[in-house]
């Protein structure tokens, strides 16, 4: 067969192949996780995989409010947002709330919002997993207080952006269980949890989400044997049930079992994560992946907007009131006990000299106001008044030019003020212009014509070298996306899948 027929039977696949990419139900497994108990490894990890054995490093870096993230839960909303909630401490600190994490693309992250424990004389809260059924969300927590055992409870969002939340409630299962993990099947509640005594995992199950639970698997019950917990479950697209254990007591990492009906379970085995060293109790979100929704656009007239808020207790008074350009006081942002904070998105980059805060009867609110590219970190101070004590209206800060996108105003105190209550009628930015953006980097992986996209046409030109037709304007030092030290037709098919939105990046 002659290269010329080899290369056009590789583009007719090319072809045939995307079109299904578009129009198929495709499942994508979503895995986030942590990998230790070192700072460095405290922090949140996200994977990829088509059939939930064999992960593919997507992110790693969010820290959350605390510089720790452990024990990760993601879902996916309906607002279009991923979510997940996290441990805000190591186990061998103290604490009393945890906090939930937003992103739109699963690789920029910020703090979404804390959520207090709601139990006197806290000690530990840990593990919440979400656990969604209808338009109700949920999140199972671990907490104990200084004179009791750990034991599950359950939180209940009360509005569909999960800032507020009504809890906790006692789950019914008793002391002394930690990382419970929900599903249904039929009629039926699962709970699979860790016996903090005997340190098996074990299996209840009940007809209401607080019991009463009827134990149906404890001790060896399955064979396991003991020093796993971080139980995590999800349904494969046959029907068949898996779940990821984290054998914490050796340090391994996670192994896998799987069960045709949540009863009769197989032996544990190890699953592919492509990253060295162990990774450890997480969660795996399954997405079905279809034809690509257009995509909601926000013109540019309608920026800025919110893009995260510490809380907005009164929703008559949210977050975006202090973008509305209406000085009334009826329009402001209210929230309560400090700090709070406020992140704004510009859409692209500005350059920003000027900053006007308008507060609510003129109180004397200490803050910072930063800039910065990236809504989770690396922002750069423009205002510091963190000791105002001035009530002359608007308080008016100027600086050298700054360039960024997103702005962080975060409230630590007042002057003169006894009260507690956070009350910003406007935050206006005069003068603040747009900054053109940069072009894609030259060193961008998958871009091996080097025009600043990466498209089917890379994919093609890599197919076209992998079978010797040494192509023009081909930059080999792109192909290699999954890392492999090779220059092969996956290569070029990772590209088809990213160019048509199944994977967000590569190796």
């Amino acid at each position: 067969m002659t290269k010329k027929r080899i290369i056009s039977g590789l583009v007719l696949i090319f072809l045939l192949f995307i079109p299904v990419l578009i129009s198929a139900q495709t499942t994508r497994y979503i895995f986030t996780t942590f990998k230790g108990d070192a700072a460095a490894d405290q922090k949140l990890w996200v994977y990829t995989s088509t059939d939930g054995t064999h992960f593919y490093h997507l992110y790693n870096g969010y820290g959350g409010p605390t510089g720790t993230v452990r024990d990760p839960s993601i879902i996916k909303q309906t607002d279009g947002y991923y979510y997940v909630a996290h441990t805000v401490y190591s186990w061998t600190t103290e604490s009393s709330y945890f906090a939930i994490a937003r992103s739109s693309d699963l690789t920029n992250w910020s703090h979404h919002v804390s959520i207090d424990s709601g139990i006197s004389n806290v000690r530990n809260v840990w593990a919440p997993e979400f656990y969604v059924e209808g338009n109700t969300v949920r999140i199972i927590v671990s907490m104990r207080s200084q004179t009791s055992q750990f034991r599950p409870y359950i939180f209940t969002a009360t509005n569909t952006s999960l800032t507020s939340w009504s809890g906790p409630v006692d789950m019914g299962i008793g002391e002394n269980h930690i990382d419970t993990f929900l599903v249904k099947s039929g009629s039926t509640y699962h709970a699979f949890l860790k016996d903090e005594s005997s340190k098996y995992i074990e299996h209840c199950t009940s007809s209401g989400i607080t019991g009463p639970w009827n134990w149906v698997g404890t001790g060896n019950w399955a064979g396991w044997g003991t020093g796993y917990e971080g139980p995590c479950l999800f349904q494969l697209d046959n029907g068949t049930w898996r779940m990821y254990l984290d054998n914490y007591s050796s340090g391994s990492g996670l192994f896998a079992t799987s069960s045709p009906d949540l009863s009769s379970w197989s032996g544990l085995s190890g699953i592919s994560v492509d990253t060295s060293g162990v990774v450890r109790h997480g969660t795996v979100l399954k997405e079905n992946t279809g034809p690509t929704p257009e995509p909601t656009v926000i013109p540019p007239e309608a920026y800025p907007i919110v893009y995260s808020v510490s809380s907005e207790p009164e929703t008559s008074h949210p977050a975006s009131n202090i973008l509305d350009g209406d000085l009334d006081a009826e329009s402001r942002w209210s929230a309560q006990i400090y700090p709070q904070w406020v992140i704004i998105d510009y859409g692209r980059t500005r350059q920003f000299s000027r900053f006007d805060l308008y507060t609510y009867e003129a109180r004397s609110y200490q803050y910072r106001i930063e800039v910065s590219n990236n809504p989770d970190s690396e922002y750069f101070v423009v205002v510091d008044r963190s000791s105002n004590t001035e009530t002359i209206q608007p308080f008016t800060d100027t600086f050298g030019t700054v360039s960024g996108r997103y702005v962080r105003i975060t409230v630590s105190g007042a002057s003169g003020y006894t009260g507690n209550w956070i009350s910003l009628i406007e935050l206006d930015a005069p003068g603040e212009t747009t900054e053109t953006p940069a072009p894609t980097p030259e060193g961008t992986p998958g871009d091996v014509n080097n025009d600043s996209t990466i498209d089917i046409v890379d994919a093609l030109l890599i197919a076209q070298f992998y079978v010797g037709l040494n192509p023009a304007s081909f930059d080999q030092s792109k192909a290699d996306v999954n890392c492999d030290s090779g220059i092969d037709i996956v290569d070029a098919l990772l590209i088809a899948q990213y160019y048509v939105g199944l994977i967000f990046g590569f190796c």
